[in-house]
């Protein structure tokens, strides 16, 4: 179930729940979309199973980008915390 964390004009984004790894399970294994986003040469077996899902979902760091029109889920994004100390991150982006 997905709720409202931080509303834009046409999208929200919404903290990540095991529901969730279900579509990026669909997409990790789809050719085209392996190779839109520079996934390699192949299609990668599923990767998560549902323990991983689970602890996966508790990161406050990962948003799912939900449409506002239709509340289906387009794509997720990122904060990947790299130095604390220096405070550099990376963020990333998939729609």
């Amino acid at each position: 179930m997905n709720y409202k964390k931080l509303v834009g004009e046409k999208v929200y984004l919404s903290p990540v729940c095991p529901d969730d790894w279900e579509i990026f399970e669909k997409w990790n294994t789809d050719y085209e979309m392996q190779h839109l986003y520079g996934g390699g040469d192949g299609v990668h077996p599923p990767a998560i199973d549902a323990s991983g899902a689970e602890s996966q979902s508790r990161n406050k760091n990962k948003f799912v980008i939900v449409c506002k029109e239709t509340n289906k889920v387009i794509g997720n994004c990122g904060f990947n915390v790299d130095d604390v100390a220096n405070r550099y991150w990376r963020k990333g982006i998939l729609v």
